[in-house]
């Protein structure tokens, strides 16, 4: 190894700021960017740096909704695992009329025990539609009978109390829905095991929501009265103890 010389300059190739052991920063103002982003937060930034960019006057952005909306879903995913392993059914969306709503994406998730149904707006229109659901009709009667009791909850809205339906009457309901632009409507569908209980607290909601859908003039056809009486009617017209056991569960 050379050494120098005791009068001799020693030069290094090393940096000023590397000798002095301190990391490189490109310009003064890098640093007061990274200063404002650590004291306002990187969302409330990166929020003002895109309005800047792209402006304000035809819509506004709001990224703390934003990624408090992520935030959720992801929390939603986690807890949830029909969301991440559930078989994938395709549903749709439909308006009164019965056509096809192409603008809301809507589909299922679905195992054994619970089914998640999904539907998304891709518009900026508020949609007013039921949900087709039929496809699950196929999927369920391998396991379940049309009057297996289910527990109807709603993931994502103000609403989340439990509703109690028969299998067959919430697939087939059609229920119009208001889904506001660009939102997601989720729905969990649990089955129960079969109980007198249970079966009388579905026959009272079903009789419950008959009495206000009429008293609103909106149709009962989905509901499980009537899918009873319909089925007593084209099934069996001459079965006068059928007919009873319906009478006695109104």
């Amino acid at each position: 190894m050379a050494l120098s010389n005791p009068g001799e300059q020693t030069t290094s190739t090393a940096k000023p700021e590397q000798r002095r052991g301190m990391v490189k920063v490109a310009s003064g103002v890098n640093l007061a960017a990274n200063y404002v982003e650590q004291k306002d937060g990187q969302i409330d930034v990166k929020e003002k740096k895109f309005k800047q960019i792209i402006g304000t006057s035809a819509i506004g952005f709001d990224l703390q909704n934003i990624n408090e909306h992520y935030r959720n879903r992801r929390a939603l995913r986690r807890e949830k695992m029909v969301l991440r392993y559930g078989d994938y059914i395709q549903c749709a969306a439909k308006d009164q009329k019965g056509g096809n709503v192409p603008d809301i994406l809507c589909y299922a998730r679905y195992s054994l025990m619970e089914t998640c149904i999904i539907a998304t707006s891709l518009t900026d229109q508020t949609r007013r539609v039921y949900l087709d659901l039929t496809p699950l009709l196929n999927v369920y009667k391998q396991s379940n009978s049309n009057n297996t009791v289910v527990i109807v909850r709603n993931l994502i809205g103000e609403n989340q109390e439990p509703e109690y339906y028969f299998l067959k009457e919430f697939v087939q309901i059609k229920s119009l829905k208001n889904i506001p632009a660009f939102r997601s409507l989720v729905i969990s569908l649990q089955i129960q095991q079969d109980s007198d209980n249970l079966i009388n607290r579905c026959i009272q909601s079903s009789l419950e929501r008959t009495r206000n859908n009429l008293a609103s003039g909106e149709s009962i056809e989905s509901e499980n009265l009537s899918i009873l009486f319909s089925d007593c009617i084209e099934n069996r017209p001459n079965d006068i103890n059928r007919f009873a056991d319906v009478l006695g569960a109104i």
